[in-house]
């Protein structure tokens, strides 16, 4: 498990703080946000792809039972999850009748999981979506009668709102896995998500949306949050690829005089959001 803890954060537990829960395809993260949205404390738990049987998902779903920080009550809550296979359409595509066709094109192809939609109005977008059988499984586990919201409700708004003009390409880079948005004049191009077991992987499919989009890396700025330190060796990489590489931050969303700093802003954008 990662931790990150503000030493006195339990003297600032109140009506005032947030419990927020991120689902990711390889990762179970929460953290404890207050009034100025400034995280005072973050846990997660990683697993991987060779370890995703039904035994592994309930021994991590009983480690996180008894982790404090969810256990404790909170009474604002938010839970959000980052799909295994999604895509969108226009709104008036979309129809519930044929939902599960729209998944006969997708790939990975995941067995014994439900297919799921949402619909984002200030997108005019419809979301077509699936778990993973380990997401399906711990989620299942945690929070029988509560569905995550999908992520993409806030951060294709937040990266719309940047109002950067021109082509961008922005990435959330995990420990093996990459997601990659598009936006062109503030206007949502195009998304997809991408396995990545080495560095080559991610250079890979960056340099494969930059081609299609027609960027040139030596020219170009790359948005990146996640995991994304300076020491990262992805981070490096794009270093000697990109003109600049941006760590992206929630100073959209928090207040001006907060101070309290126990982890990247980039780490854990999702939550902050």
């Amino acid at each position: 498990m990662l931790e990150y803890i503000y030493p006195n954060w339990e003297k600032e537990y109140s009506h005032n703080v947030k419990l927020s829960i991120l689902l990711g395809v390889d990762s179970f993260s929460l953290s404890i946000v207050n009034f100025r949205n400034v995280i005072l404390a973050y846990h997660q738990y990683d697993w991987s792809s060779e370890n995703n049987t039904l035994e592994d998902v309930l021994l991590l779903s009983n480690e996180i039972k008894n982790d404090a920080l969810f256990n404790a009550a909170y009474q604002s809550f938010s839970y959000q999850v980052i799909p295994s296979i999604f895509s969108f359409l226009p709104p008036r595509l979309f129809s519930k009748e044929n939902l599960n066709t729209y998944f006969e094109h997708l790939s990975p192809k995941e067995g014994n999981v439900a297919a799921r939609f949402g619909v984002l109005p200030e997108m005019d977008l419809a979301i077509i979506y699936k778990l993973n059988y380990f997401q399906e499984n711990l989620s299942r586990n945690l929070y029988p009668e509560s569905l995550p919201v999908p992520f993409f409700n806030k951060i294709l708004p937040f990266l719309r709102d940047l109002e950067l003009y021109d082509t961008h390409i922005f990435c959330r880079i995990s420990k093996k896995s990459l997601l990659i948005f598009v936006f062109r004049d503030n206007f949502f191009q195009f998304a997809n998500q991408f396995n990545c077991n080495q560095l080559t992987d991610f250079q890979y499919y960056i340099m494969l949306v930059c081609a299609q989009f027609q960027l040139n890396p030596i020219l170009e700025t790359i948005y990146i949050w996640g995991e994304c330190d300076d020491e990262n060796e992805v981070v490096i990489k794009l270093k000697s690829l990109f003109s600049r590489v941006k760590l992206l931050n929630a100073q959209l969303v928090i207040s001006s005089d907060a101070k309290t700093r126990i982890v990247s802003e980039s780490k854990v954008l999702d939550h902050l959001i």
